[in-house]
């Protein structure tokens, strides 16, 4: 859920604020890359059908979709932006308005959308899909923040990191110089890299890396530590957690295939921190 402080109002006002400074920075960001004006434009219905033209148009009635396949607006091109963030403070009473009573759990009614192959375009509903993009990438942003600034935190705590990563803010109680670093870190790749989706795959590859590392892990303790007492057994023992770690292979190898330089910078970034690694070792084993 969204950000909560108990006054809903003040709460969905924060809100529209954070998706404007969103759309801001995104927009600064396009124009320090140099990019075309037009990346970041919400795309028009009409130029598309134009584009692809039209067989025929039919009604599907009521159904669920999936919020990312919602692209673009009938006719609604200058308030928001390609991710429906709003491009100024004109739709801001009623976007506020509505955010509040989804807070309060009064009943939305359903956006009206036309559909183009896997593409939908908004034709009523342009502010509803505003917030639910909003609300799902806070609460996205929220699980994968915290839980990435935990492990220098756990690492500097165990005394493995640097110690000023292990300080935690009096107020928030939160890993804030963690925080602070991760994100100037992710600012920085993003600049040098280009486009969020290039860095998005770095990390993708990066994570099922892990992911595979990990689970291998199974194997090794069984094997080191077979009398340990194991309070959760893996369920299917060998041969499910094996079967992970031959898709996460299989990825992986596809990964480098079909994308070998970000899987190679990728995969550099994460070996620059075995020297790194082995110095803080080296200095914590002296002191």
């Amino acid at each position: 859920m969204p950000a909560d402080t108990g006054f809903p109002a003040a709460d969905v006002e924060n809100d529209f604020q954070r998706a404007r400074r969103r759309q801001v920075l995104a927009r600064l960001a396009h124009r320090l890359r140099r990019e075309p004006d037009d990346v970041n434009v919400i795309l028009p219905f009409d130029e598309v059908v134009a584009a692809l033209g039209m067989r025929g148009e039919r009604r599907l009635g009521l159904q669920i979709i999936q919020l990312d396949t919602v692209v673009g607006t009938v006719d609604s091109t200058r308030d928001f932006d390609r991710r429906f963030r709003p491009t100024s403070g004109r739709v801001r009473e009623r976007w506020e308005r509505l955010a509040l009573a989804e807070r309060r759990g009064e009943p939305i009614p359903p956006i009206d959308v036309y559909r183009v192959g896997d593409m939908h375009f908004v034709q009523d509903g342009h502010h509803r899909v505003s917030i639910a993009m909003a609300t799902s990438i806070l609460v996205t942003l929220n699980g994968t923040i915290m839980s990435g600034a935990r492990i220098p935190f756990a690492a500097a705590r165990d005394k493995l990191f640097f110690k000023q990563m292990a300080t935690i803010h009096p107020r928030f109680q939160s890993p804030s110089t963690s925080l602070v670093i991760q994100g100037l870190l992710a600012t920085v790749l993003l600049l040098a890299v280009g486009r969020f989706q290039q860095l998005f795959e770095l990390a993708i590859f990066a994570e099922w890396l892990f992911y595979m590392v990990t689970a291998t892990t199974v194997f090794v303790y069984r094997r080191r530590l077979p009398n340990a007492v194991r309070p959760y057994r893996v369920w299917g023992y060998p041969i499910l957690p094996a079967l992970f770690v031959v898709a996460a292979g299989i990825l992986l190898f596809y990964s480098y295939a079909e994308n070998l330089k970000n899987s190679l910078i990728g995969t550099g970034i994460i070996l620059l921190g075995i020297p790194l690694f082995g110095l803080l070792r080296r200095r914590r084993l002296a002191s």
